[in-house]
């Protein structure tokens, strides 16, 4: 099976790949893992010294938003973040096309997926890797999907679930989430650097947390 690997997207972040012997690879955004913060060439370079087993066990525990496509001589792996802050999506036709960029070269209404479109309509999204195309899938989040020969396979790394335990303890509560803030900012610190912020303040208790944060 051949492959097109097309990434158009260069808006915000922009993709970053990198090519050794029989293996490319295309990244995304940024990766935040034991307090340290991969971003462009480092976040590429840090990828492709990973194997892909050890790479999941990364993404699961790391921070940030991303994504990740692989190719090698065995097919394409893709990695979307928990939040699937950059979608990826795959064409299927004569070969497989990764891109994270739908137009309409690829749009043919006589694969239009009615049941998804009535998802849609009624839930506004369409269900884990399904799109209003029957012909066309996405990486949902916390995910990972494999192309080859063998076809499509989606699998899990991540899943969202809430506190196992809880704690009724408020100072005890309020001591656990007050470190999780020392630790947002002070990454938030370190990406910012010397650069001005501009943040939009609507009054509300997220922004005004943000801003307090910040300051």
């Amino acid at each position: 099976m051949n492959y097109v690997i097309s990434m158009k997207n260069n808006l915000g972040y922009k993709w970053y790949d990198l090519c050794e012997k029989d293996k490319k690879i295309f990244v995304k955004g940024l990766f935040i893992i034991d307090d340290t913060i991969y971003q462009g060439m480092d976040l590429a370079e840090y990828v492709m010294a990973q194997t892909t087993p050890s790479l999941l066990d990364s993404c699961k525990l790391a921070d940030g938003h991303f994504s990740i496509v692989i190719y090698d001589k065995s097919g394409v792996t893709i990695i979307s973040d928990h939040m699937r802050s950059f979608p990826i999506f795959i064409v299927k036709s004569k070969l497989y096309t990764i891109t994270d960029t739908i137009d309409g070269e690829y749009l043919d209404m006589s694969n239009f997926d009615y049941v998804q479109k009535r998802a849609f309509e009624n839930a506004l999204f369409t269900f884990e890797e399904k799109t209003l195309f029957s012909n066309i899938t996405q990486v949902p989040a916390g995910s990972y999907c494999t192309v080859s020969d063998s076809g499509i396979i989606f699998n899990d790394y991540w899943k969202f679930s809430y506190a196992q335990k809880q704690v009724s303890d408020i100072d005890t509560a309020t001591s656990i989430i007050s470190k999780g803030y020392d630790k947002l900012f002070s990454l938030c610190k370190n990406l910012v650097g010397d650069r001005t912020v501009v943040l939009p303040l609507s009054g509300g208790y997220d922004s005004r947390l943000v801003l307090n944060g910040l300051l």
